[in-house]
């Protein structure tokens, strides 16, 4: 009941036949101007390297191109390896300096956009925040605990702030592939939610500004 192989690049890489791959690498075209979804590529890997991942990403895209499609753009996750990669071809992810833009590699004089998706990202801010409890900008300290407490004081009074933050939201280590739930937890209706709760001398909320400014950003 298992499915087994060996790690493949590619026609244009060479690899070693004796590895065995622990994962696929799936490459997707989406339409920009009508609805259209569809896998046209996938790479049997096992921990790829940015230099490797780089050059499918580049025969990726010279292969759909050749097909006839127009790549506008290119996202991913924003994992370590895909960053390097990215940046490796010119992207640039510093404060002091960004780029999303990188050259085609079918046609070298048009430029490819680059982002990282935003679902994923947001996911991943969830996880830090809820996993650390407490973020610093500057001198503001942003805390989980006030959503904790919105979510304790709505669970026992059974009234609902105008938001949807149930138990799952905060229980979110068993719902993390579940792309409304981050959303929903940093939400501005949350965020209101909260400074209502300050404003009407509540303790436990007493110091959540920075927090709802945090939730209304994202």
């Amino acid at each position: 009941n298992k499915y087994a192989g060996y790690v493949n690049h590619g026609n244009f890489i060479m690899t070693s036949p004796e590895t065995v791959a622990t994962e696929s690498l799936v490459f997707l075209v989406v339409g920009l101007k009508r609805f259209f979804k569809a896998p046209f590529a996938y790479f049997l890997v096992d921990k790829v390297s940015s230099v490797i991942l780089l050059q499918i990403i580049k025969d990726s895209i010279f292969l759909i191109a050749e097909a006839g499609f127009h790549v506008q753009a290119l996202t991913c996750d924003g994992s370590y390896v895909n960053q390097a990669a990215m940046a490796s071809i010119g992207c640039k992810f510093s404060v002091d300096g960004m780029n999303f833009e990188f050259p085609n590699p079918h046609t070298p004089a048009e430029s490819i956009s680059f982002f990282m998706d935003s679902c994923h990202m947001l996911k991943n801010v969830r996880n830090c925040f809820g996993d650390l409890s407490v973020l610093k900008h500057g001198n503001e300290v942003i805390e989980w605990r006030f959503i904790a407490e919105l979510h304790k004081l709505q669970s026992f009074s059974t009234l609902n702030l105008a938001n949807r933050l149930k138990g799952k939201h905060l229980d979110y280590g068993k719902n993390k592939m579940k792309v409304a739930v981050a959303p929903q937890t940093l939400s501005s209706s949350v965020a209101s939610a909260i400074d209502f709760l300050r404003s009407q001398g509540l303790e436990m909320f007493q110091g959540s500004e920075a927090t709802c400014n945090f939730m209304r950003v994202l």
